[in-house]
């Protein structure tokens, strides 16, 4: 079984789904097969709240996923299981991370 872009994709959301939430657990569905990736991700900034031209928005300005672990859960044992760049994921991550 090989990992598309979009598989990366939907596993890097996951990931920003557990902002400062300390070592979290995500998992992130391919058909048969479940890749449950134990994450770290954290992210500072501030809150543009200037009186006049402040937007309320936060504005990040450091961020970082570590992808710990990985692990697959499936019930066919004949299914190949996937290799996952950790490092793309981590890319992907914080590329979502850093938008505001």
């Amino acid at each position: 079984m090989k990992l598309t872009d979009k598989d990366y994709e939907n596993m890097a959301v996951a990931c920003t789904e557990c902002v400062n939430a300390g070592i979290s657990r995500v998992s992130v569905d391919k058909g048969d097969l479940a890749v449950i990736l134990t994450v770290d991700v954290e992210v500072d900034g501030y809150r543009e709240d200037d009186y006049y031209d402040g937007t309320g928005y936060f504005i990040p300005t450091a961020a970082v996923c570590r992808v710990i672990d990985v692990e697959y859960d499936t019930c066919d044992d004949n299914l190949g299981l996937p290799v996952v760049d950790k490092s793309r994921i981590e890319e992907l991550a914080y590329d979502m991370l850093m938008q505001f």
